[in-house]
């Protein structure tokens, strides 16, 4: 709030009416001046502050120590032994307000001050690695040998792990190893059937890190080439809170014959459409779950297959919840401008009963941990700026199913422009540079012809493009235009000999041209292929060289 003193003084009251008469048109006259010429008011600013708690995304403790700043820069504070922070005297305005503390990924948020106090809170994640697989169950059937399976660390810091497994005819590589921030490896699963009698074979890889632990199932199978054998599929079954009902599929893997089985479940919630049959080659069952009187939970289960054809079994969960949960989803959008690899998407159940969830991205250079849970949770959304163009805007998005509802979150990337490449035919510099994203598939760049003949004694040099080339860069490219004091070349327009330019010693050159990127496996982001003929002399007869020029590798 605004506020203005002007003090009048000076004025005597009180004596006879007399007086007052004689008074009282000095004091209307100053009366008006006080309204109309009083000297400039003198105002006074109510502080204005940012303030907030900077805490532990995972306790939701307080951080004491925390660092926070403001862009554009006001003050730095630190937090108190609560994690509290408060920045005074703060002008109106647009800010970002950063929290960093030592062992904690920095974060930051946007507030806009207006007239009063705003209230910012931050929370930071605590460095650490964290362990992620690409599949917790892996099948061979009957033929497969060989399978792979990707570790990640998508976490932060340096991702120590180890794998163990107890079956000799399962073989793992490499079984440990470390992964910086970000860092994969793939893991080979081999197995081998040698010397083993026909039947089903399972085992458990253990994974152990100081970024969490999990587990793989691994299930394969030894056919029976003389006798009839029994395999069930799939090898486990999951139930979710709204799903009541699957089926399994009953195989005669080996050879000739009937198989006659008989299915036990070992909880009273499961049960089958069948509990016996015989069949050739193969037959189905339905396998439904019975939620009543059971309270909210996880349940876990298993069927018992046996027949004249060997054993088999599958293990069986179920979700029980009898509330009406609420996804709620927050932010509903991520913004991770041109810097920004790792932002936090947290799901939470403003309902009751449980929460089911998943989520998927929509691009593959959006990474999720984890992708599906129960519940309250927070999820790593990362973005691999190494599979992105330089110089352009990404939209994405990350679609979140769920038994409360479903709810899709935006993701922004955007990508800085590439850096300056260089390349040098004799004496001639040619500089690319300020690649600009100008349309979803066009881009935009700087090109300068550099003379680098010295500059006393030095040899010209002219460039230009030969009558006989139809074109000045590769097929990628599609738009060239090259600028003078009075010229304009386009594509259509070639840079002939009879136009060409000539560039004294020292002197420059610079033009723009337009393309479309470019990516293939090696990762070039852009390839340009220039051909150039150029002389030294300028005399009548000019000295022809012809040189082909190829920029690649081209990354932000």
């Amino acid at each position: 709030m605004k506020k203005f003193i002007c003090n009048i003084s000076g004025i005597p009251f009180g004596g006879s009416p007399v007086n007052f008469r004689k008074w009282l048109s000095p004091i209307i006259i100053l009366f008006l001046t006080f309204f109309t010429s009083c000297q400039k008011p003198v105002l006074f600013d109510d502080e204005i502050s940012i303030q907030g708690k900077v805490f532990n995304t995972e306790t939701g403790e307080g951080i004491p120590g925390a660092a926070v700043s403001t862009i554009p820069p006001t003050s730095t504070v630190a937090t108190d032994n609560n994690g509290y922070y408060k920045i005074k005297n703060v002008s109106p305005g647009m800010y970002k307000i950063k929290a960093e503390k030592n062992g904690f990924v920095s974060s930051e948020v946007t507030v806009k001050v207006v007239d009063q106090d705003v209230t910012a809170d931050i929370g930071l994640s605590p460095v650490k690695p964290v362990l992620s697989v690409s599949s917790k169950n892996l099948d061979f059937g009957t033929d497969i040998n060989e399978k792979s399976v990707t570790l990640r660390n998508i976490g932060t810091g340096v991702l120590n792990w180890s794998g163990t497994k107890n079956a000799s005819w399962l073989q793992i590589s490499p079984n440990s190893g470390s992964l910086s921030a970000g860092a994969s490896v793939e893991m080979i699963a081999k197995v081998n059937r040698g010397g083993l009698q026909p039947g089903n074979y399972s085992d458990v890889i253990k994974l152990t890190s100081n970024g969490g632990n999990e587990e793989i199932t691994v299930n394969m199978v030894v056919a029976n080439q003389i006798q009839p054998q029994l395999s069930v599929s799939p090898k486990s079954l999951e139930f979710k809170a709204n799903e009541n009902e699957k089926v399994l599929t009953l195989m005669n893997i080996g050879k000739g014959g009937s198989i006659k089985w008989q299915g036990v479940p070992d909880r009273s919630w499961i049960t089958l459409s069948r509990v016996s049959g015989e069949f050739t080659n193969s037959d189905t069952v339905k396998v439904m779950v019975n939620r009543t009187n059971l309270n909210d939970g996880v349940y876990q289960g298993k069927i018992n297959f046996t027949s004249n054809a060997g054993p088999d079994e599958v293990s069986i969960t179920m979700w029980v919840q009898k509330g009406n949960p609420v996804l709620s989803v927050y932010p509903d959008s991520l913004d991770f401008d041109s810097t920004k690899t790792l932002l936090f998407l947290y799901i939470s159940n403003a309902g009751s009963g449980i929460l089911s969830w998943s989520a998927t991205a929509s691009h593959n250079w959006i990474n999720l941990f984890p992708t599906e849970g129960t519940n309250n949770a927070q999820i790593e959304v990362r973005v691999n700026r190494n599979l992105l163009y330089a110089g352009f805007t990404y939209r994405g998005y990350i679609q979140i199913t769920s038994n409360g509802g479903d709810k899709r979150v935006g993701v922004k990337v955007l990508t800085p422009s590439a850096s300056k490449y260089e390349a040098q035919v004799d004496s001639l510099k040619i500089i690319l540079e300020s690649f600009k994203r100008i349309s979803n598939n066009e881009i935009a760049a700087e090109i300068t012809f550099w003379n680098l003949s010295d500059l006393q004694g030095g040899k010209k040099v002219r460039v230009y493009v030969p009558t006989s080339e139809s074109y000045l860069i590769d097929e990628n490219a599609w738009r060239w235009s090259l600028t003078g004091d009075s010229e304009k070349f386009t594509s259509k327009d070639p840079w002939y000999e009879n136009s060409g330019r000539t560039l004294d010693p020292g002197t420059k050159l610079k033009s723009k041209f337009y393309f479309k990127p470019d990516q293939n496996s090696s990762g070039i982001k852009f390839k340009m292929k220039l051909n150039i003929l150029y002389c030294f002399g300028c005399s009548k007869d000019w000295d022809l060289k012809q040189w082909i020029v190829v920029f690649e590798n081209l990354t932000p």
